[in-house]
């Protein structure tokens, strides 16, 4: 009876220890995960700051941004090596990066060509939040306009949503921050964001597009 009593405790104990073993194993993968993702976060912002700060010095001395695409400022350096996977631009979270001119003024063709955009896709939902509320516009004489987050938004979305930046939602499932003159100012508050970014919950990936003069 005594070594039945042992075995019976020893197996107990031994499920104790595994599930303890199990619960820790699970918390450390999280936050595992949680530090990974802080991670890319981190490196998305340095990606955009470094090359709207390159872009828009090319900018200021060439007068416009015509011709402006990925392979453009590949060409012109204004891109982290980090960012280019072999012709094409890829981001931290493994998403494509687009890099294009836009408009200005009030002209949804973008023909212009005194602005850019540098827009990211494939983010998560946690990505699409603390870009969306990060203050893009606090760098000293930036050249930051917009930025527009959400999920499902394309290149005529973007010209349309972030000229002017006269308004807050721009549809269904994405919003707009503005530095200055708007509604909705940056950074983008939390409940505005967390509009912006409730699709990336149901289809699984959002967007965040930057605009630069």
């Amino acid at each position: 009876m005594k070594n039945n009593n042992n075995c019976g405790r020893s197996m107990i104990e031994m499920i104790g220890v595994l599930t303890i073993i199990g619960a820790l194993s699970a918390g450390g993968i999280a936050g595992y995960t949680r530090m990974l993702n802080q991670s890319r976060i981190n490196k998305t912002i340095e990606q955009i700051s470094v090359t709207s700060g390159q872009l828009s010095t090319i900018g200021a001395n060439g007068g416009n941004y015509s011709g402006l695409n990925n392979a453009a400022a590949i060409k012109l350096k204004a891109v982290l090596s980090d960012m280019i996977s072999g012709n094409d631009l890829k981001n931290p979270f493994g998403g494509n990066i687009t890099i294009a001119s836009s408009a200005m003024a009030n002209n949804t063709n973008g023909s212009d060509d005194l602005a850019y955009y540098i827009k990211y896709d494939r983010l998560n939902h946690q990505a699409c939040m603390a870009l969306a509320t990060h203050d893009w516009g606090a760098v000293k004489n930036s050249s930051f306009i917009a930025i527009i987050a959400g999920s499902g938004f394309n290149e005529n979305t973007i010209h349309g949503a972030l000229l002017g930046c006269t308004g807050s939602a721009y549809n269904l499932s994405s919003a707009v921050g503005c530095n200055g003159g708007s509604a909705v100012g940056v950074p983008m508050p939390a409940s505005e964001a967390a509009y912006a970014c409730s699709g990336c919950r149901s289809s699984g990936f959002c967007s965040i597009a930057l605009k630069y003069y």
